[in-house]
This record gives C-alpha cells, structure tokens and sequence, in this order.
C-alpha cells in the first residue's frame, strides 16, 4: 500500500514523449512455472511474432530482438515487472542469464523490479543476481507533511473545490491511524467522506472522526442493527448525491 504499482506507471507515462529512445514493457504477477514459460510470455510481451519450443531457441530469439532495439534502433529497452515477490526463486536466474545480453559497452536489457519486502529475502538467495542490481530502494510510508499533500491533492483530482475539507485535527489522527500508508489514507478518508453525506457539516471534523472510528463503532459485531442502519443512510444519501 505505499505506491508500488502506481510508481511503475507513472515511470511508464514519464517516458511515453520519448519513444524513439525508450521501449517500456509491464509484466504482471509473475507467477510462472518454468523458464520455457516465462521465456515465451516475454517474446509476447515485447511483440515478437514466433516463439520457439525449446529454452536456448527462445533465449536466441530474445537476444535478437534485444540487439534489433539497442543496436539497430538505438533505443533502451526496459522490463517492469510488478509484484515481483511472486516470482518464484528460481526464475531470477533466468533474468541473470538475460541481463548478461549486452553490447561493447552496455547492456542490452534494463530490468526494474517492484516487490513486497520479501522480495529482498528472496534476491540474496541468488549473489550472482544481486550483484547485477545497480540501484536498490525502499519505499515507506508518507510524513505528516506529505500526507496532507497527498490527501489534498487527492481531494482536487476527484473534483473537491478548493477547501478545507478535513481540520488539520482530523488529519493528524488520520496520519496516526494509517501510519502514512498511502492505501490506508485513501480508504480512511474515503469512509470519512461517505459518512459526512450523513450530516449537514461541509467538513470533517474531530466529531466526525471519532463517530466514525471509535473503540465502540469498530468492535461492533457485523450483526449489529444501529451499525448496518448507519451504513444504510450513507450508501443512500451517496446515491441521491450522484443521481442528482
């Protein structure tokens, strides 16, 4: 929930005036069985017509392809693979052998990968990989600061005017609920705003915040009559909202 996948698309859409020097390819959920497997998606991936029946056949016709749009075409081709943490192990031996393709003096493959934490476990298994890697970060959540930033600019994307719509109280106990994880803030406030559809206020307030999440409110069995009531309104005064 700090942004992995919308990183790697907004990676992708920073490029997309520069085609005639970048070449992006998105792989998602990397689940594959074998090298084979994996070998023909990537031919697929990058539109390549024909694939072969055997490893070495489809590792050639790789290289090809890579040396058609380094060296012919002068271009950087990049490989985004998204949720990394579920490629299985043995598989990063595989990008090992792909990033050994390269010219005099460059590589031919860039490779960047978005992963859960596990994935670090997961690359120190394999030093000859590591040792490939050339940058290496982490990300964590958001501070206070940018939290305020994120749910501002959140608020004016999704067409909210130019206000004030949660009290710097109501902010900062948002900030300690989600500890700056930027899916919790957007879920967490997204309640909040469907919750403000119940009440003539025009912004959340400490009252608001604690009604909705209070100790009480969220022990509440799923059962409970006056909590199912509660969410009943919201929904309906939501639906009023966007039928008119």
């Amino acid at each position: 929930g700090v942004g992995k996948t919308t990183l790697s698309r907004k990676l992708i859409e920073n490029f997309k005036s520069d085609t005639d020097t970048f070449e992006f390819h998105l792989m998602l959920d990397p689940k594959f069985e074998s090298e084979l497997e994996l070998l023909k998606h990537i031919i697929k991936l990058f539109g390549i017509e024909k694939s072969g029946n055997s490893v070495q056949e489809n590792r050639n016709i790789i290289e090809n392809h890579l040396l058609k749009v380094g060296v012919e075409e002068e271009k950087t081709l990049s490989l985004i693979v998204d949720e990394g943490q579920n490629l299985p192990e043995n598989m990063l031996d595989v990008f090992r052998t792909l990033l050994n393709f390269e010219a005099n003096d460059y590589k031919l493959l860039q490779l960047i990968i978005f992963g859960q934490p596990e994935m670090g476990t997961i690359i120190k298994k394999y030093p000859n990989f590591e040792d490939r890697i050339s940058f290496d970060f982490e990300l964590g959540p958001l501070s206070l600061q940018d939290t305020i930033g994120f749910i501002n600019y959140r608020m004016k994307q999704a067409g909210g005017e130019d206000k004030d719509w949660f009290t710097q109280e109501v902010i900062e106990n948002i900030y300690k609920k989600t500890a700056g994880y930027p899916r919790r803030i957007t879920n967490t406030c997204h309640v909040l705003l469907l919750n403000l559809l119940n009440t003539d206020n025009r912004t959340i307030d400490i009252n608001i915040f604690n009604q909705v999440f209070s100790n009480n409110l969220s022990t509440e069995s799923n059962d409970d009559p006056e909590k199912k009531e509660y969410s009943s309104i919201a929904v309906n005064k939501l639906l009023d909202v966007l039928r008119n």
